[in-house]
């Protein structure tokens, strides 16, 4: 036979059980409860034992209940339902409350480990930036492999949250909207902005649907368009079956969604057009010549843009200064004359909140041309930009080398013989020489815009 303490060690469903101890029987064993032994009542042990069972599960049900309540309670007040925090947090014991006999009662936060936040920020701030699970993974080493980094970005403890619900027991774990979650948002420190962690879910979202996003695995991912249908260009990838090899091509992403006869453009080895896009770019963008020109071109698009401003805000100075004097003279009249103050109180309060509306429209005004301040490019600075690009796209990560393309690529068109590159100047600030790049401003607005698209 087969000894258990109670019969809801046996089977913790009720339907269960019956199905089991019947298989059992039939191989002719006999389960035994240690704490529920059976009475000899003449055939009816198995009516009792069942209702034994179906008590326990019941009860189960019930216990099942007040935890998940408890649970639910200590996630509203912040503290953790128990378990192990996850990688960058470490349990602090708190004591919360006294107990009836005087004994303090004590619950358990999650609170930065100094050890491992740091690298749990920077993983984030990778993935925002176009790297791959695998990347991350080499760098920081934060779950057991690259497969598990998609549960640690789902998780909103990094934003300070302390959550219970999130997924659901009886299926298998899946996971709830979260409009079903019990949520403390100000629960522990967060080691993620919250901001940023909502921006991870929604690039982890695009992931999950195929055609959505931009996958990481290409170079040009995301810049190529096809210049005969205008739809993206994607990555592909091709097995040879008779060698087992692997070929790597960029294709117009309309072949495949709406066939093959919708498009002409053949597909391109992802070498072959990495390096033709590349050479293109040293060759004719990224030299010391090319990148005066255009900060000489932006400049003049500066002056152009900051004129009618100058002019405006040299208006505003005189207004002000007028304010100011008429304020002034009000007062000396109060002060020589003996006016009383209460005959030009109003007119006084009418001056001041006049000049105070022109100081602020003066103020918008200067921080509007110190936004438009011509570049300042030295010779030393320039070749620092052309060095900084050729080190990064020639020895960097993959998705450094894809970040540096878009700081200043806009798009790249394709066509069966020939493409264009088209591109926002590359920034040059004397601060970030050794950085190389930064990334182009993009100004709203026709004309207004100084830094204007270039194609090559």
């Amino acid at each position: 036979g087969v000894l258990v303490w109670r019969f809801s060690r046996f089977a913790r469903n009720p339907d269960d059980s019956p199905y089991y101890k019947a298989l059992l029987r039939r191989a002719g064993v006999k389960v035994i409860s240690y704490k529920e032994p059976l009475p000899d009542v003449g055939g009816w042990e198995s009516l009792i034992e069942r209702a034994i069972e179906l008590s326990d599960a019941a009860l189960i049900d019930k216990i099942r209940e007040d935890t998940v309540k408890s649970h639910r309670l200590l996630a509203e007040r912040g503290y953790s339902a128990g378990g192990r925090p996850p990688v960058g947090y470490q349990a602090q014991r708190v004591q919360t409350s006294t107990r009836p006999n005087g004994e303090p009662r004590y619950n358990t936060i999650w609170v930065p480990d100094q050890a491992r936040a740091a690298d749990v920020a920077a993983a984030f701030e990778m993935l925002l930036r176009g790297a791959s699970y695998h990347e991350i993974h080499e760098c920081y080493h934060l779950t057991k492999s690259d497969n598990a980094l998609n549960d640690f970005f789902r998780n909103p403890a990094y934003a300070g949250w302390q959550v219970y619900g999130r997924r659901a027991r009886r299926s298998r774990g899946e996971r709830l909207p979260r409009d079903q979650w019990t949520i403390n948002k100000e629960a522990h420190e967060a080691i993620v902005d919250p901001e940023l962690w909502e921006r991870a879910q929604d690039l982890l979202d695009e992931r999950r649907h195929p055609g959505r996003g931009i996958r990481r695995s290409y170079l040009l991912s995301g810049l190529l368009v096809c210049g005969l249908c205008g739809a993206a260009i994607t990555g592909s990838r091709q097995v040879r079956r008779a060698s087992g090899l692997e070929y790597y091509y960029y294709r117009c992403s309309s072949k495949y969604l709406r066939g093959w006869h919708t498009c002409d453009l053949p597909s391109f080895r992802v070498e072959a057009l990495d390096e033709s896009v590349l050479a293109n770019i040293r060759t004719a963008i990224m030299t010391p010549a090319r990148i005066q020109e255009l900060v000489a071109a932006v400049n003049e698009r500066l002056e152009a843009a900051s004129s009618p401003a100058h002019d405006q805000r040299a208006a505003l100075v005189r207004q002000l200064a007028g304010l100011e004097q008429r304020i002034a003279n009000i007062l000396d009249a109060i002060e020589t004359l003996g006016i009383g103050a209460g005959d030009v109180a109003m007119r006084l309060q009418d001056l001041t909140a006049r000049k105070k509306r022109v100081e602020l429209e003066l103020d918008a005004l200067t921080q509007q041309l110190a936004r438009l301040r011509p570049l300042e490019a030295t010779p030393a600075q320039i070749q620092a930009l052309v060095e900084s690009f050729q080190t990064t796209i020639t020895s960097s990560p993959l998705f450094e080398r894809q970040e540096l393309l878009r700081s200043f690529v806009q798009e790249i068109k394709i066509w069966p013989d020939r493409g264009q590159i088209s591109y926002l100047p590359p920034i040059v600030s004397p601060a970030a020489t050794a950085a190389g790049f930064q990334r182009s401003a993009r100004c709203r607005g026709g004309d207004s815009n100084p830094y204007r698209r270039y194609a090559h």
